[in-house]
């Protein structure tokens, strides 16, 4: 079942209207039509939002169990440190999303993919790229 079906089913057993429920899920009722009707997929912190308001597990509304170090990546923020100065920084979600992609791979896939990277970031540091 999809996830729209799943907060649709799920908003329908609480008796609540689309927009009541967009409005505990934090979101515009449009926005959350759009989720019901799988136009769009909602991010991690609107299923965190509705699974926390309805006491129930994240994992209601997802096909497998998201593991804790996943959620992390899907926070809003995540602080790092990075140079010398240790000047805190945050991942963009662009960086989210490709730590994300990275832990769907299997450990051959992760391990392809990492050399990758880590090869054309060398080359460009060390400026030997040859392109």
């Amino acid at each position: 079942m999809s996830i729209g079906k799943k907060l649709k089913k799920f908003r329908e057993s609480h008796g609540l209207t689309q927009e009541q429920f967009a409005y505990k899920a934090g979101v515009k009722r449009t926005t959350y039509i759009s989720y019901e009707n799988d136009r769009t997929i909602p991010d991690f912190l609107v299923i965190s939002r509705i699974a926390k308001e309805f006491g129930v597990d994240i994992n209601e509304f997802c096909d497998e169990e998201i593991e804790p170090k996943f959620a992390v990546l899907n926070a809003p923020e995540v602080i790092y440190n990075a140079g010398a100065n240790n000047n805190k920084k945050t991942l963009t979600s662009e960086e989210r999303l490709l730590l994300a992609y990275f832990r769907t791979l299997g450990d051959g896939e992760r391990k392809e993919f990492f050399e990758k990277i880590k090869n054309d970031f060398l080359d460009r540091r060390c400026g030997t790229n040859e392109e």
